[in-house]
């Protein structure tokens, strides 16, 4: 694969001179250059990608029906990290769920209303786990699928990101 070709780009000669001129007055070489402009382009948009949170839920053995296990892992783990620490993110309340994050990937909620479990989420090397139950009523007559669990979760960590990377926190 020619690793040149993604980043062939047409500019004039002039911009394209002064590119050069800029790269050396830096002592960067402009391979270097191209390279974290791509990076930090694709790190900030990645929340565009359909796949930039990804969720599994499962019922392991010995769960109860109604009980499951939830896992998200992010395609750029930095996207929840800023200064070396994790942004934490609110945990959907959800009608008839319950979403319960494992120790590790929790902490004190920053505006409990009282109405949840009083915690936010938090990745940690780009990955976060916690249980999903059934609240209230039997899992078959839930009105808040699994599907619905996990468009509240993406939106969740998805506006998280937006809101932080639109601050200029990320860079």
């Amino acid at each position: 694969m020619d690793k040149n070709a993604i980043l062939k780009v047409r500019v004039t000669d002039t911009v394209h001179a002064d590119f050069l001129a800029v790269c050396e007055a830096l002592g960067r070489t402009p391979a270097a250059v191209l390279r974290e402009l791509v990076e930090r382009h694709v790190a900030t948009h990645s929340i565009n990608l359909e796949d930039d949170v990804r969720i599994t839920i499962e019922r392991p053995a010995g769960y109860d029906y109604g009980a499951w296990r939830a896992r998200m892992t992010l395609r750029s783990p930095d996207a929840m990290e800023f200064m070396g620490g994790p942004v934490p993110f609110r945990i959907p309340q959800l009608e008839a769920r319950r979403v319960y994050p494992d120790k590790g990937y929790r902490v004190a909620a920053a505006d409990w209303n009282k109405k949840g479990s009083g915690l936010d989420g938090i990745f940690v090397n780009g990955a976060w786990e916690g249980d999903i139950y059934s609240n209230g009523v039997e899992e078959d007559d839930n009105p808040t699928t699994l599907d619905a669990v996990v468009a509240a979760l993406k939106a969740a960590v998805r506006d998280r990101v937006h809101a932080f990377a639109s601050s200029g926190a990320i860079q």
